[in-house]
C-alpha cells in the first residue's frame, strides 16, 4: 500500500488541533473565577455568571460608538479622533484588572481583557458605513507606545500586549513599532486636561516607513486606524497621535480602550 503523505499531514494537522482545543478547554476548567472563585465554563478566569454580571457599555445602543452618548461627547469636546469603542467606564472590576496588569504584571488577564474589547469591538462593526470585511484596505491595529525608558523600568507595554491579542482574535494587521514616545515625562495620571495636552505636545513620532511621500504626497497608511490604549481619560494621547495620523493621510481613526475614567463620573 502506497503511503499518501498529503493524507499523513492532514492527519497530523487534526491531531495537533484538537490537542490545542483540549489544552485551551482544561485551561479553562482548572481556571477558578477571578471574581467570586467559582469554577469557569467558557472563558478563562471568569466563570458565565461573572461575566454576564460585567458593567459594560451597551454599543448596540450607542450606534457603535460612545461619542454619539451626550454625556461623552460634551465632555470631549475638542477630539480628534471619530470613534471611541471602551468596554465599561473606569468601575471595578475593570480597573482593578488594569492596574493588576500594569502595576503588577498580572500577564494572565491579557487573554481576557483583549476578549472583551474584541466582542466590544464586533458589536460596533454593523454600524460602520463601511465594515471592515468588505474594506478594499483593512483597517491597520497600532498601540500608544510608552517611552523607552519607562519600557525598560516597568518591562512591558500593556497596549502592546492587549493589541497582539486583538489583533490575533481580529484578525487584522497590526505594527507594533510605527508609532514611537520620543518624550519622557512623568506619569499622566492626575493631571488636568491642560497639562496632559502640554506635556503631549509633540510627544509622538511616526516611523519613516509611514510618512507621506512627499514626492507625490501618497499616503502609507490606510484611510482606517485602530488605536488601543488601556484608559482613555481625557482624550489628550489619542488626540495627539491622530493629529499625527490625519497629518500622513489617515481619514478615520476608531479609538480602542478597555475603560473610559472622566472627571467626576459625569457619565453615571
Amino acid at each position: 500500500m502506497e503511503f499518501n503523505h498529503v493524507k499523513f499531514i492532514q492527519y497530523l494537522k487534526q491531531k495537533s488541533f484538537n490537542f490545542i482545543d483540549r489544552l485551551k478547554l482544561f485551561k479553562t476548567q482548572l481556571s477558578c473565577c477571578d471574581l467570586c472563585g467559582g469554577r469557569c465554563q467558557s472563558q478563562a478566569l471568569i466563570c458565565d455568571f461573572c461575566l454576564a454580571d460585567l458593567p459594560l457599555f451597551d454599543l448596540k445602543k450607542l450606534h457603535g460608538d460612545l461619542l454619539t452618548w451626550p454625556a461623552i461627547n460634551t465632555i470631549l469636546p475638542k477630539r480628534i479622533f471619530d470613534q471611541l469603542i471602551s468596554v465599561s467606564a473606569y468601575q471595578w472590576p475593570i480597573d482593578l484588572w488594569v492596574r493588576q496588569l500594569k502595576y503588577h504584571g498580572r500577564f494572565e488577564l491579557v487573554p481576557l481583557l483583549s476578549v472583551l474589547l474584541f466582542k466590544q469591538w464586533k458589536n460596533a462593526l454593523p454600524y460602520e458605513n463601511k465594515p471592515y470585511t468588505h474594506c478594499p484596505h483593512q483597517p491597520l491595529l497600532l498601540s500608544v507606545p510608552i517611552h523607552m525608558k519607562k519600557w525598560q523600568t516597568r518591562g512591558f507595554n500593556q497596549a502592546h500586549l492587549l493589541a497582539e491579542d486583538f489583533a490575533r482574535l481580529a484578525q487584522m494587521p497590526y505594527c507594533p513599532d510605527a508609532l514611537q514616545r520620543i518624550s519622557h515625562d512623568k506619569s499622566q495620571a492626575g493631571q488636568t486636561g491642560v497639562i496632559r495636552r502640554k506635556n503631549l505636545r509633540h510627544a509622538f513620532k511616526l516611523s519613516s516607513e509611514y510618512l507621506v511621500n512627499k514626492s507625490d504626497q501618497q499616503s502609507r497608511l490606510p484611510e482606517h486606524v485602530l488605536l488601543l490604549d488601556d484608559v482613555v481619560t481625557t482624550g489628550s494621547t489619542c488626540n495627539e497621535i491622530c493629529r499625527l495620523l490625519k497629518a500622513n493621510g489617515v481619514k478615520k481613526v476608531t479609538v480602542l480602550s478597555l475603560c473610559l475614567s472622566l472627571p467626576n463620573n459625569k457619565i453615571q
